[in-house]
């Protein structure tokens, strides 16, 4: 096992609140009460990423199985209400679940960029700034190839838009 006494720890409870940062000792205490568990969403200082608690073979060699128990602020600290990700092979390419709002509006954005052509510099940086919010956070919502739609055609209309202009007579 690694030593992890200087890394901090944030987790979220169920309702995607964050907790932390906070040291190893209380991490380890929080594990053998029960109050992460193996699909709690965990962020480390190390890794400088959010992975799930079982994941992480120093925390899953530690956590003891409950079930669920009091949290910090007196709520229930148990694990996302989210289901876990299918396998591979039953994966499908449209799965439900709450969409990233920035990843909406950049594809709206850049439709509408098609035909308002200031609009596809709106989708162009909403669909940066969802890919950035996707990288930077936990898996908690979908809407991924929204964004990319969104850039695509936001690039799209962009260079159409430069297209026509250069193409177009110039009045004298």
């Amino acid at each position: 096992m690694s030593n992890l006494s200087d890394t901090m720890f944030r987790v979220l409870d169920e309702s995607f609140r964050e907790h932390g940062p906070v040291d190893w000792a209380t991490m380890l205490d929080w594990m053998r009460r029960g109050k992460v568990q193996p699909a709690t969403w965990v962020w480390n200082s190390r890794d400088q990423s959010w992975r799930l608690a079982g994941e992480l073979t120093e925390l899953a060699a530690v956590m003891a199985p409950s079930v669920e128990t009091e949290a910090l602020s007196g709520e229930k600290f148990a694990q996302p209400v989210f289901a876990p990700p299918l396998p591979e092979e039953r994966r499908t390419h449209w799965q439900a679940g709450p969409t990233c709002r920035l990843a909406t509006g950049a594809f709206l954005c850049g439709i509408a960029g098609l035909w308002a052509g200031p609009l596809a510099l709106l989708a162009i940086g909403l669909g940066h700034f969802a890919q950035w919010r996707f990288r930077h956070s936990p898996p908690v919502v979908g809407g991924l190839s929204l964004a990319l739609y969104g850039l695509w055609l936001g690039y799209l209309a962009v260079a159409l838009l430069l297209f026509h202009l250069i193409r177009s007579p110039v009045a004298q």
